[in-house]
């Protein structure tokens, strides 16, 4: 469960980064990448 955690928050990390790398991070795109985290969230 520990590995599994740990896991979610590199994938989560991850995908934070690649976004905020590709465009410079606004209000708009900041909304954008919590939407995408709770959905995340909910799936697992």
């Amino acid at each position: 469960m520990v590995l599994f955690s740990d896991f979610k928050q590199l994938f989560y990390t991850f995908i934070v980064l690649s976004i905020s790398l590709k465009v410079k991070l606004n209000i708009n795109q900041c909304r954008e990448i919590l939407f995408v985290y709770h959905f995340l969230e909910q799936m697992f």
